[in-house]
């Protein structure tokens, strides 16, 4: 399995995790319920902390309470948001990073409980923690996730759900399904968008990632893939931050991801155009129909509100992220960064074991099927 793989394997994943009784919610529901609370506080780091940024303000929005969302690094120095009465939360798809590790130990020093949320029960840090959510990750064993970006938002979103309905006894829902349906669809969008810009997409050029509110979560995952994979400078920056200085650096060399609101928007329409006049490598991607026939933009499927827009304007990026590296044969580091890698770990001692057993219960799977 490569990277684009997983990105492809995503919807099917997806629409798993949305049947009946295959994640059940209710063991951080009745944790959070079990005394009065102040706030959420969301520890993260990577890809997981990308994620829980797309959807922090979902979730703050449907629980009614302040979120916060905090690396573990600075959780660990600054736990400001780390008191008793808030419902704290440590994300890491591993379970092996070494900072999320530190981090744990930290809180459990200073006796502050927590909920784990992972997507592997076998990990270091499973094993050190009393209270543990699997949050359907399934399968990955490539270092640069992707099903666990979508898993992850679409647990944290249902989580949510479900954590408003304890407390206000409210029964509406969004509708996930019709999100996930329409993931096929995009991928193959994605796909045609692709092979019409392959040659400019194979460019090494700095990349900006531009987008607000969850699409400001999008836009620093997307930097942070197009660093991991195709090893480019990249930045990202909310839309109007962007125009307020870094985009004063722009040349004809640069490539710019505009991600458009949930609802299209005038201002970035505009800025999308504008940006035409300085680089042939400005995209978009946006629901406006008006751009159907424009192969710099990839049309996205509408969703009822803005909170699920993470989950139609992510899988481009990974895809194109992913599609490109492959093309471009750039998955290896400089061989100097090894040296770099040696001496800075990131992950526990066991990690490389780690994958390895996540491969063979994914080639067991697929040998069942």
């Amino acid at each position: 399995m490569k990277m684009q793989d997983y990105v492809r394997f995503a919807p099917t994943q997806l629409s798993h995790n949305l049947e009946d009784g295959v994640i059940d919610y209710s063991p951080m529901v009745d944790a959070f319920m079990e005394k009065a609370r102040d706030g959420i506080t969301i520890i993260a780091s990577g890809s997981s902390y990308n994620s829980s940024l797309m959807v922090v303000d979902a979730i703050e929005k449907a629980v009614e309470l302040p979120v916060y969302l905090e690396t573990p690094e600075r959780a660990k120095k600054y736990p400001i948001h780390c008191a008793n009465n808030n419902f704290i939360i440590v994300i890491s798809q591993s379970g092996e990073s070494t900072n999320i590790i530190s981090c744990i130990k930290a809180l459990k020093e200073q006796g502050i409980e927590y909920y784990l949320v992972t997507g592997n029960l076998n990990g270091l840090a499973t094993k050190i923690s009393a209270r543990v959510q699997d949050y359907g990750v399934g399968n990955e064993y490539v270092d640069f996730v992707t099903l666990g970006v979508q898993t992850l938002v679409l647990f944290l979103l249902r989580f949510a759900e479900q954590l408003r309905r304890a407390r206000f006894s409210v029964t509406n829902s969004w509708d996930f399904k019709a999100v996930v349906n329409g993931q096929t669809q995009l991928l193959n969008a994605t796909d045609t968008f692709i092979k019409n810009n392959k040659m400019l997409l194979s460019e090494p050029a700095p990349t900006f990632f531009v987008g607000t509110g969850p699409n400001f979560g999008v836009a620093k995952e997307g930097a942070l893939k197009f660093q991991e994979t195709l090893k480019r400078p990249a930045m990202y920056y909310e839309t109007e931050e962007f125009l307020h200085g870094p985009a004063f650096q722009l040349t004809p060399k640069y490539t710019v991801f505009l991600i458009d609101e949930a609802v299209p928007s005038a201002r970035v329409s505009a800025i999308f155009e504008g940006l035409r006049s300085v680089t042939n490598k400005a995209y978009l991607i946006t629901s406006s129909k008006k751009y159907q026939d424009d192969d710099h933009v990839i049309v996205i499927p509408t969703v009822e509100s803005w909170e699920l827009n993470p989950l139609v304007a992510i899988p481009p990026i990974q895809l194109i992220a992913g599609v490109v590296t492959d093309y471009v044969d750039q998955w290896d580091t400089h061989p100097y960064f090894k040296k770099f890698s040696d001496k800075v770990a990131i992950k526990a001692d066991d990690y490389q074991e780690q994958l390895a057993s996540i491969k063979n219960q994914w080639n067991e799977h697929k040998a069942d099927k």
